[in-house]
């Protein structure tokens, strides 16, 4: 089996507690890229983690 989706050459954001930043991040449980992966070049840009919860708290401001 093959990964579903790879993005690369970007700056992937993680959510540890050393907020390391890799290089690239494969999207399965799966290790290897195949020709129906979809490869996304990030082109320097920035990846960072999604936020199932959202919601945000209104402040009035005068």
């Amino acid at each position: 089996m093959f990964t579903n989706l790879v993005l690369v050459t970007g700056q992937v954001i993680t959510s540890n507690m050393e907020y390391d930043v890799n290089e690239s991040v494969a999207v399965s449980d799966k290790r290897l890229i195949g020709s129906q992966t979809e490869v996304v070049d990030l082109a320097g840009r920035s990846l960072v983690p999604g936020f199932i919860d959202s919601h945000l708290y209104m402040v009035q401001i005068n």
